[in-house]
């Protein structure tokens, strides 16, 4: 009896449905975000860096004549900045540094846990002189950027950077490390860096261990070693996209900016794609590579320089190893790749310039979703593959959750979002009703992915929380659920209480 009790009261608390939303539409300020209008406003992002930021207008920090990035090492950016597609332009930051401390220069200096999406930066002219031997890192979007998201961002204008010490230079991102992402991003930033010890320069992102896809550089790089005193045993690694991949994948990204090569050392890594990197898939690259000081080193290639094919290190159990797979570029003067296992190749080949017109050449393309082609012309991106909220969806709500979804015997994990009620909000202000259903490739509400935690947390019990997003996480909705423990659990309790 006493039992049956507990469990009674236990089911009464089942509970009802809540959840939040954002996301906005042209003109309105979404929930919870701080509007930016003007050069003042873009700068007062310093003084709430774990804000939520919006573009209203198109911001030009002319007026600036030397930016002051935003966020230290110690205090990084944390928030989100929508872009709302409107343009920053006119950022210049001129410094000649002589501290010691890591460095850091662009929009952003430092961002950790940060999301920066929908952002355009045009004209942008960064001049970086270190005179001391640090750690530096510079892009036109951010610096150093750790657990940070860019999303659907592009660049223009120029870096030119003299290092003493190590440093990673990027289009986008200077270093993009710690579980961040760069996805369908531009850059057509022309960057020369001169420096000496560890060079790691990208279009996109100098040196990185997550994952880029959708991306397309068009900038030109020009990387010299000249004042190093030790040339020939400086490191260093360019490429079209990134520089220096560490244990991830650049998938469906293309680079056709050229790359300039005035160093003398035998550690150059070299490559279209990527310098050093692991795996690749799905890129192609036409960008030029010239050496003007030596021959071409012998890690050097028309995708990728050098690939680490596998790696044994701390935390994994056993050798992940790298592929590349569907890669092409265009009448190779050097090797396609550096050095590589043929078991790792899949499918990397050189084309001629009429082959790489043809759709046909380009297996492995996705181009019903990714990639399309016009008369005469490469490859290039849908724009519904770059845009990030191209399904129209500006708000959704849960209406409804069933009682399997609600009640949970045993586990804290939730039950899985199949069968979920949510109201969709259109920009053209339809709204509509639609099911979460489930699919081979996961959870599905009218064709827009679900995503969420549906991770197992043992022995939590009672009332607990699970979020779902929509939109690449810009819209997102939490519902609650119980968790009762297993009858043996309560008979224990009710034994010892």
């Amino acid at each position: 009896m006493k039992i049956k009790k507990v469990l009674s009261l236990t089911l009464a608390l089942i509970l009802c449905t809540c959840s939040v939303s954002f996301a906005f539409a042209e003109g309105q300020v979404p929930d919870g975000y701080t509007p930016i209008y003007t050069a003042q406003d873009l700068d007062g992002i310093r003084e709430d860096l774990s804000g939520k930021f919006v573009l209203m207008n198109d911001i030009d920090l002319t007026e600036y004549k030397d930016w002051e990035p935003i966020g230290t090492e110690q205090s990084a950016f944390s928030g989100k900045l929508l872009g709302n597609s409107m343009v920053i332009k006119g950022l210049k930051v001129c410094s000649t540094i002589n501290s010691t401390n890591r460095n850091s220069s662009g929009l952003f200096a430092f961002t950790n846990g940060a999301t920066i999406k929908d952002l355009c930066v045009v004209d942008a002219d960064i001049k970086i002189l270190i005179e001391t031997t640090c750690f530096s890192s510079v892009g036109i979007i951010s610096g150093n950027s750790r657990h940070s998201q860019f999303i659907n961002c592009s660049t223009s204008g120029n870096i030119l950077a003299r290092i003493n010490g190590t440093c990673s230079v990027g289009g986008i991102s200077g270093e993009t490390i710690a579980d961040s992402a760069i996805e369908k991003c531009e850059s057509s930033v022309n960057i020369t860096v001169d420096g000496k010890s560890e060079l790691y320069v990208g279009g996109i992102t100098g040196s990185s261990n997550s994952k880029i896809s959708v991306c397309h550089n068009s900038g030109n790089i020009t990387v010299d070693n000249s004042y190093s005193i030790n040339k020939e045993s400086d490191i260093i690694c360019i490429g079209g996209i990134c520089g220096n991949m560490f244990l991830n994948e650049i998938n469906n990204c293309y680079n056709t900016g050229n790359i300039a090569i005035n160093c003398v050392s035998d550690n150059s890594c070299v490559g279209g794609i990527g310098g050093s990197t692991f795996s690749l898939a799905s890129c192609y690259s036409v960008g030029e590579i010239t050496f003007c000081n030596q021959p071409p080193t012998i890690t050097t290639g028309e995708i990728a320089g050098n690939v680490v094919y596998s790696f044994n290190g701390i935390g994994l159990s056993e050798n992940v190893k790298s592929t590349v797979e569907n890669c092409y570029c265009l009448n190779s003067n050097y090797k396609i790749l550096g050095n590589m296992l043929p078991e790792q190749i899949i499918n990397a080949c050189t084309l001629s310039e009429e082959a790489m017109k043809k759709q046909e050449s380009f297996v492995g393309f996705d181009f019903e979703i990714i990639w399309e082609m016009e008369e005469n012309s490469y490859p290039m991106f849908r724009e519904s593959a770059k845009s990030s909220s191209d399904n129209g969806i500006i708000s959704a709500k849960i209406i409804y959750v069933p009682l399997k979804n609600r009640i949970v015997f045993g586990y804290g994990a939730p039950a899985l979002p199949n069968g979920i009620v949510v109201k969709l909000t259109y920009l053209d202000g339809t709204v509509k009703k639609a099911v979460i259903r489930k699919t081979e490739n996961g959870f599905f509400v009218n064709d827009e992915k679900v995503t969420g935690g549906f991770i197992a947390s043992v022995n939590t019990y009672g009332i607990l929380t699970d979020t779902l997003f929509l939109n690449d996480g810009q819209i997102k909705m939490e519902y609650r659920y119980l968790v009762i423990p297993p009858i043996i659990t309560v008979i224990r309790w009710l034994i010892h209480r």
